[in-house]
């Protein structure tokens, strides 16, 4: 017998699983044991107040509303000017900027369509911008994400 069991000892029904199990066993409390001093950096998960007031700063609008119109064809996209000068620059620049819609429960991604026209946005107007809805994938009530740059207001429930 050169290891610690022998061929005939393993082969013996149920054997060969309590060893197994023993050695699972071992293997996972010297896991335990190693990782129960591990200190996992804290996750700061910022909440929609702050989000908002950094859409606030950042691109000088305040996100008004998300409904869906025009027969479920369109969401409408409703926000308040409260910095005309970061508002004209951001809504003016290049369309792949402009606020992106994620839904949810689907993962679908509505970017903006190209505009053409030009307005020169007046501080606690509201104004919108329209997105197209494919396939009808957003509805009243739909849960969506607006990503505007690297934030992210999440559960922004649509109209």
């Amino acid at each position: 017998m050169i290891g610690i069991l022998s061929r005939t000892q393993l082969s013996q029904p149920g054997r060969l699983t309590r060893v197994l199990l023993v050695i699972s066993l071992l293997v996972f409390l010297t896991v335990a044991a190693l990782s129960s001093n591990f200190q996992p950096e804290e996750v700061i998960v910022p909440d929609q107040a702050s989000v908002e007031a950094a859409i606030e700063d950042q691109y000088g609008i305040r996100i008004s509303m998300l409904a869906v119109t025009a027969g479920g064809g369109v969401v409408d996209f409703r926000f308040q000017v409260v910095d005309p000068e970061k508002a004209n620059f951001y809504m003016h620049g290049p369309f792949e900027d402009l606020p992106v819609l994620l839904v949810e429960d689907s993962g679908t991604l509505i970017k903006p369509r190209e505009h053409t026209h030009h307005v020169n946005y007046e501080f606690g107007r509201t104004y919108y911008t329209i997105y197209r809805n494919p396939g009808g994938v957003v509805k009243a009530g739909s849960s969506i994400t607006i990503i505007l740059g690297d934030l992210r207001l999440s559960n922004v429930i649509v109209r």
